[in-house]
């Protein structure tokens, strides 16, 4: 902890962990070893505890010596974990033998356990811990042995039989986050040292040994927001323990002065250190390459410039290098592999989930490539399939674009191998991490589909990527681990947007929001967004903003005119477009001044990428974060309801077993297995992704569901000759038939047959027309651990899900420079200030509340000045303040109809609730049994006084 004041020795490696040794603690309170003895017993010992606790280990050593240590068991065991600390494990192994001869007891049985296990003495360690299986931390000590001895498979049935036992421990957590950086998965093991180190509300802080656990572990992860944090929780609990123990002995009267050491400030822990942008001199670029990519740019796109790294991205790609492109919103990723098609030639597949704007895509290209281009998406079918896929074959486009799910039908596969495929791109490629915010499954086929197609050089683009992501990007999609030799050039920018002013603000409850988010909209000039994460949401927020004078339309998947209310706020004929993440995708309006998060968003990246769409014309802009204290609990509900479990799964299981069978092979319509399900058929596919991973089922790329069939020429092929008899074709003479009986009635398997067909017509022997696409999938020999299996995939993701959740929360609630934070979270140069945030520069970065609603008091007088007119029954009065249609046509004229609408129903409840306890209103039943509420004399005189 030298960067907290107080000096250390060097670092001592140990089979468990690196821990730093403190040498000067007791000099903290001008206490030698030799005077521990002197005080109290129970001063004493907690004396050493603290020494123990900070890695202290030679000066607990040192203290020991003058006291009676064979005579109390309590001093052995202290004596014993200092040895391990200090990397003397045989020394500690012989202590706790001797010490288990005097007194049993199961903590003494862990030590011993935890002494074997640094002397490398695997099998005794395990044995020690023999007659403890029932006490769940000896499972997490299981599980450290077993990574110890290389069983990988082993420690996580011990780490996740400790969570069975005890789920609200954090070592399992810890344990799991070991073990996924064992298996080179750092996505996973960030998601389980995320939730490890989370303290949620009713939650036992965490101590200080976990602290230092999740510091190093974050280390290890590159994740420099969290380390930081961590490192100044101990900096402030060190200083505070020491104050403490200050304070005991001068109460003990032990004459003890308080020591004038260095006292750690509050946030004077060093800055966190983010892994390095690239350098992109180290990317060859030579001056006639950077001429002639930027006078193409300007001929071809009306570009005067090319922006920072695009250079690079394309002259490396040129190259046929593999290519990691992380730039961020705006910073032209389509010019990367656009301009060089044009440029060299070719054929380049660019994979995208965003089928809605492929269109839009081929349509903005320039004329000399935009008519050898093609959007080949779900929403082409039938004989424009057929053609563009047979037009793709036969070498007439340069640029084609299609959805991942694309990749599993062999005939689309088979038409760019024909053609030859000079670039594969992948845009948005965050989405093969799970830890991304939009992971997609099919994008894990793509590696696969990346090996049918001859491994053409790789082009991946995203505009956020966390450096977890990114190990996944480079693992997933280019098979890149700590022991590969592939090379990768990876371009990655500063995501840091001078223009954009970020600010995240806590509103308290729904209401709170409701009046913050008009007094922003009613301030901040120009045109601007407002996300909120339902469609009654949006609803009622744009119904707000326009009661109280703001020019705004909602918009989400729902409405009728979709388009239509784009292309008006694209004009500029509305203002403020209040809606769901539906919106925004491709939109390409360079003056957007604001955009309002109405809540938190599903994570961080999806946060940044979001509020990336304003300021794109380079002027300053806000970006606003509104969140109050329930919305984590919000967004956990919200993942748990939408979670998989594991009857999901076996229900998905079962269903798939449920399929028209061939042998082990099973043929189905994606459709089928969606149907129960609510939300598409995404669920399904994560669903059919675990079974793959937990090896009950392998799924193939998709069967045609039926074929037909024209015998052209015989006697070329020995084997199509056998097929053409078994299938009983006839030259010339069409023949159809169901994809599975054809399987069946030739005997080729039904993941080899549609590659059979397609290389026989490619040979001219047949010509062949497929219709329909069936899953097709081969179900496995159950696993003997198959539960477990599925328990652990579970367990990781929900692990994954929550990580996503704390990360937002810690942005909104981060104390530092918000972009600081969003730079360290995305791997861009860290910064510790900024001018353009409202943790640095605060409360004037934004307008000052309460410009827009009434006041509290200027509320109240409304409801009394409602009565004042008339008596209404509560339900009724509520209505026609809040401007429901329930309010009746008497509620509907009155000219406060609608004037609080920004106010809950609970909350005006509450609030007429106060009028009746400070006399104003009364409530009076009347003959029918009906309850109406009515102003009273002192109501009146405080309508009439505003004072």
């Amino acid at each position: 902890l030298r960067d907290f004041g107080y000096s250390t020795r060097a670092p001592v490696t140990n089979p468990q962990s690196q821990s730093l040794t403190m040498t000067n603690l007791l000099a903290q309170f001008d206490l030698s070893p030799n005077q521990i003895r002197h005080l109290p017993a129970t001063l004493r010992n907690r004396l050493l505890d603290f020494l123990e606790r900070w890695e202290a280990h030679a000066e607990v050593l040192a203290c020991l010596e003058h006291l009676h240590v064979a005579r109390f068991v309590s001093f052995q065991d202290a004596q014993a974990q200092a040895l391990v600390g200090l990397g003397r494990a045989d020394e500690a192994v012989t202590i706790m033998e001797n010490r288990l001869a005097q007194k049993d007891s199961a903590t003494a049985r862990i030590l011993l356990s935890r002494a074997y296990l640094a002397a490398g003495r695997h099998l005794d360690a395990l044995a020690a811990l023999a007659e403890n299986s029932e006490y769940g931390p000896t499972w997490s000590l299981r599980g450290q042995i077993h990574l110890a001895q290389g069983r990988v498979d082993e420690a996580e049935r011990a780490f996740l039989r400790h969570r069975e036992l005890a789920p609200s421990s954090r070592l399992p957590l810890f344990g799991m986050a070991h073990l996924y950086l064992r298996r080179g998965d750092g996505v996973t093991a960030a998601a389980y040292a995320v939730q490890a180190y989370t303290v949620n509300d009713g939650e036992r802080p965490l101590s200080v040994g976990e602290v230092r656990e999740a510091r190093d572990l974050f280390r290890q992860l590159a994740d420099a927001n969290r380390r930081n944090e961590a490192e100044q929780s101990l900096a402030q609990q060190l200083e505070s323990e020491i104050s403490h123990f200050r304070a005991l002995l001068s109460a003990d009267g032990s004459g003890q002065a308080p020591s004038t050491a260095p006292v750690v400030e509050p946030g004077a822990a060093p800055e966190p250190r983010t892994p390095p942008m690239s350098d992109l001199a180290t990317i060859p670029v030579s001056e006639d390459e950077a001429r002639t990519l930027t006078e193409a740019a300007r001929h071809f796109f009306g570009f005067p410039a090319l922006r920072s790294g695009q250079a690079q991205v394309m002259a490396a790609a040129r190259r046929g290098e593999d290519v990691l492109a992380i730039l961020p919103t705006g910073a032209g990723k389509s010019l990367c592999y656009q301009l060089p098609i044009l440029l060299d030639g070719g054929m380049t597949l660019v994979i995208s989930p965003l089928i809605a704007l492929m269109k839009d895509q081929v349509d903005n290209l320039p004329p000399a490539l935009r008519a050898q281009s093609v959007a080949i998406n779900s929403s082409m079918e039938g004989d424009a399939l057929t053609e563009a896929i047979r037009d793709l074959a036969a070498g007439r486009y340069r640029l084609v674009y299609a959805a991942p799910e694309r990749l599993r039908q062999l005939p689309f596969l088979h038409a760019l191998r024909r053609a030859g495929l000079s670039r594969l791109v992948i845009d948005e490629a965050h989405c093969v991490s799970a830890w991304g915010h939009d992971f997609r499954p099919d994008y894990l086929y793509i590696a696969e589909a990346h090996r049918r197609l001859g491994s053409p050089p790789i082009l991946a683009l995203t505009a956020t990527a966390p450096t977890q992501v990114r190990r996944d990007i480079e693992r997933q999609l280019f098979g890149i681990d700590e022991g590969s030799q592939r090379r990768l050039q990876i371009v990655a920018l500063d995501s840091f947007r001078p223009n954009l002013r970020l600010a995240t603000i806590n509103v308290g409850d729904k209401d709170g929001k409701y009046g913050r988010l008009l007094d922003l909209c009613q301030s901040l000039d120009g045109s601007g967004i407002v996300y909120a994460r339902t469609r009654r949401d949006c609803e009622e927020v744009a119904t707000i903003l326009i009661s109280q004078g703001v020019d705004a339309v909602h918009y989400h998947a729902g409405i009728p005119d979709r388009a239509g209310v784009q292309d008006r706020f694209m004009r500029g004929d509305v203002r403020v477009i209040v809606a769901t993440i539906a919106f925004g995708m491709g939109i390409d309006k360079a003056d957007i001044r604001f955009i309002i998060h109405f809540g938190l968003p599903d994570s961080l990246e999806a946060y940044y990428q979001e509020a990336g769409r304003a300021g794109r014309d380079g002027d300053p802009a806000h970006c606003v974060l509104m969140y109050s204290s329930s919305d984590k609990g919000r967004l956990t509900r919200n993942a748990n309801r939408d979670a998989l479990t594991i009857d999901f799964l076996r229900e998905l299981y079962g269903a798939v077993k449920k399929g028209r069978r061939l042998g082990s092979f099973v043929m189905m319509p994606l459709d089928d297995l969606a149907r129960p399900y609510d939300g598409g058929d995404t669920r399904v596919r994560v669903g059919l992704s675990f079974l793959e991973q937990t090896a009950l089922l392998r799924r193939y790329v998709d069967a045609p569901r039926a074929v037909t069939l024209r015998l052209i020429a015989a006697g070329k092929d020995a084997q199509a000759d056998r097929f053409v008899a078994a299938a009983r074709l006839r030259p010339q003479q069409p023949v159809d038939r169901s994809y599975a009986e054809l399987c069946a009635q030739v005997a080729i398997a039904p993941d080899r047959l549609e590659a059979e067909l397609l290389a026989w017509q490619e040979a001219g022997i047949l010509d062949v027309n497929a219709s329909g696409r069936d899953l097709l999938i081969e179900l496995l020999p159950p696993p003997v651990d198959g539960t477990e299996r599925i328990n652990a995939l579970l367990d990781r993701y929900a692990a994954i899900g929550a990580g996503r959740i704390d990360e937002i929360v810690a942005y909104a609630r981060s104390p530092r420079c918000l972009h600081g934070h969003i730079a360290n979270y995305l791997g861009g140069a860290g910064r510790s200030r900024c001018t353009v945030c409202n943790r640095c520069m605060g409360d004037g970065l934004l307008p000052s509340p309460g410009a827009g609603l009434p006041s509290e008091s200027e509320q109240l007088r409304m409801i009394l000045w409602v009565l004042s007119n008339q008596s209404w029954g509560r339900r009724g009065l509520i209505y026609l303040l809040r401007g429901d249609e329930k309010a009746g046509e008497r509620g509907q004229r009155s000219k406060a109809f609608g004037r609080m609408n920004f106010r809950s129903e609970s909350v005006l409840d509450r609030m007429i609730d106060g009028l009746i306890a400070d006399g104003a209103i009364v409530e009076s039943t009347l003959s029918h049994g009906g309850i109406v509420l009515s102003i009273t004399e002192q109501g009146r005189a405080m309508l009439a006084n505003p004072k």
